[in-house]
């Protein structure tokens, strides 16, 4: 039976089964019904069965990259699901402190995956390394993320299986997101069934490009060897000009991206006043084209 109101009433008012859980704890799952619950998940209407009343929808989800917590406010009022938090985006995310993850936890109710990344450079780590990786997984679980995008690997470019099952259990119940140290492994398509076995819920990645438009043959492959075992999400040169091209050619139904812009600080140093800060433009740009991509079908 379709509930009262209107149509566009029922496309915000699809229930989740639950939010995410919380890294390194558990939640009770709740339904999320009221439209004003900015926590519900946007998208659109992709089948009306009017003969059965019945609506069907896809939903197309935005995660946007972000370093302090009024960008994290900005993405999320601008129209994104879920965001990757991180400190120093100009180093391609470091592990963010845990100040700015309970600031950003308190002041957004979308779920929050936490970069955990000790240094710039590659992605293989000694074993001090992984034991610090461990205690910040902890950490930014009882800040109140929902997950965490973390990734190791051998010096050969294999996956570093003792460590991704070390991280799998101290992030719990939470997301594991096995972040673009995927794109420099060795062999995609094997490194992605070695990750299901251990338990990763999500690979971003480009496909190994230097875009993710570039990698969407590869994307498409591996959301095809992935299917509903592990989650595929699209990242890297992303933006409003292709983000319809990478959705309808990889058949994913979320995109990642940083959608960055440089801001100034009139009282920085002279050498270097300037900043890495959101383009809020660009991720209301990006809302609008998951929103409409496609035209409803019968």
């Amino acid at each position: 039976m379709l509930p009262p109101g209107n149509v566009s009433y029922w496309v915000f008012a699809v229930p989740r089964t639950g939010k995410p859980s919380q890294c390194g704890s558990r939640r009770e799952p709740v339904e999320h019904t009221d439209r004003s619950d900015a926590s519900t998940p946007r998208g659109r209407i992709d089948r009306a069965d009017q003969r059965l009343g019945v609506l069907f929808l896809t939903v197309y989800l935005l995660e946007v990259a972000v370093s302090n917590v009024d960008d994290a406010v900005a993405a999320w009022s601008r129209g994104a699901d879920r965001l990757e938090l991180n400190a120093a985006l100009e180093l391609g995310g470091l592990t963010p402190p845990a100040g700015l993850v309970h600031a950003v936890r308190a002041s957004v109710p979308i779920p929050i995956i936490a970069m955990i990344r000790p240094r710039a450079a590659g992605f293989t780590y000694s074993d001090r390394e992984i034991d610090l990786m461990c205690d910040e997984i902890g950490r930014m679980g009882d800040a109140g993320v929902d997950g965490c995008a973390v990734g190791a690997l051998h010096y050969d470019g294999s996956i570093h299986a003792g460590a991704v099952a070390r991280f799998r259990s101290r992030i719990g119940t939470g997301t594991f997101v096995f972040h673009r140290a995927f794109d420099v492994s060795g062999y995609p398509s094997l490194a992605l069934p070695r990750l299901i076995d251990l338990g990763v819920d999500r690979v971003m990645t480009s496909g190994g490009a230097m875009s993710a438009e570039m990698g969407i043959p590869r994307i498409r492959s591996l959301r095809e060897i992935a299917g509903a075992r592990l989650e595929i999400l699209p990242a890297a040169g992303i933006g409003p000009h292709n983000a319809a091209t990478v959705l309808a050619d990889t058949g994913c139904r979320q995109l990642h991206g940083t959608f960055r812009m440089n801001g100034h600080d009139p009282a920085g140093p002279v050498a270097s006043p300037e900043y890495v800060r959101l383009d809020e433009v660009l991720v209301a740009d990006m809302r609008s084209v998951l929103d409409s991509f496609a035209a409803p079908r019968h």
